[in-house]
This record gives C-alpha cells, structure tokens and sequence, in this order.
C-alpha cells in the first residue's frame, strides 16, 4: 500500500480493513485437544472482538518503513480517509476500528516529520523535537522497545551535540 501510486493504494489499502475484520471475528479460544482455533461462526461468544495483533504489527513495521523512506503526506491522508469510511460504516468495528485508524494516522504523521527533518538540515533541535514526540506516542501507546529505540537515538544526538548531561538523562 506504501507505493506511490494512487490507484495501487485505493486498492490496496482496503485490504487492511478486511484484516481488521479477520482478525476480529477470529476466535480468541483454541481447543485444548488440537490446539485448533474454535469456530466463532458457530459461536459468537468466541469471537476475539479486537484487532490487537494486528496493530502491534502495522506499528512495528511502519516505523520501519517510513523510517526508509516509504510512505508520504498523501498516503497518510488516503489511508485516513479509505479507512475511516469502512469503519464509520461498520456497526460493529466502528469505535475500536476508528481509534486504531487515528493512532495510525497519528504515528504516520509523527515518523514523516522525523524523516523530514532527517534529510533538510533542519537542525537537531529540530530532530529532537521529532523524537521527544515519537517517545511520547510510544510510551503512550506501550510500545517499549521502540520507546527505547528513539531513547537511544536522543541520546546520540545529544553526545553528538556535546550535551552530556541531557544524554545521560535520557539514558536514565
């Protein structure tokens, strides 16, 4: 979906609601004998009702993505946009499904700035910024390692910067 063509993203980026759906309706209990999933068609109490894998993955890899250089403002805004209408429209996914848009939408808009501000001499000021509201998100959101990762990345800028104090804080 992060190729930069619009077509391919109208397409494709609806794939991730059908994802969404999946992994809702999935049974969240297995059989104690095979280890199989339980049918949730055949009993609704079985349905895993959240699609919280779904969104550690898309997470982890789109800080990895946006951080080489895929995605842009317009994929961030389509995805906004194709996603938010399937989940307004979907009775059951509506609340769950829209906030898990937002905080994606949020992520992306926060790993652009910080790319941004990579590659245009923006100043480490700057960068800091970007990373103090990456560290933010993901403190908010409990993703620790990646929490970690921008802590680490603080830290060398501030070593890079000679501002030792503030590198050792962070590391605290």
């Amino acid at each position: 979906t992060l190729i930069p063509q619009t077509d391919l993203r109208r397409i494709s980026i609806p794939l991730f609601f059908d994802m969404m759906q999946c992994e809702y309706y999935s049974s969240s209990l297995r059989n104690p004998d095979t280890g199989e999933p339980l049918d949730a068609k055949k009993d609704a109490r079985l349905i895993k009702a959240n699609f919280n894998d779904l969104e550690k993955e898309v997470v982890l890899k789109l800080d990895v993505l946006v951080e080489n250089g895929a995605a842009d403002e317009q994929y961030k805004d389509l995805f906004n946009e194709l996603m938010m209408s399937n989940c307004n429209s979907h009775t059951a996914m509506k609340e769950s499904g829209t906030r898990f848009i937002t905080k994606v939408t949020s992520l992306l808009e926060i790993l652009l700035e910080y790319r941004t501000s990579l590659g245009e001499n923006a100043g480490r000021d700057v960068q800091m910024y970007c990373i103090a509201n990456l560290l933010s998100f993901y403190q908010e959101i409990g993703f620790k390692d990646l929490y970690v990762k921008y802590l680490k990345k603080l830290c060398t800028l501030h070593d890079h910067c000679g501002n030792w104090a503030e590198a050792g804080s962070a590391l605290l």
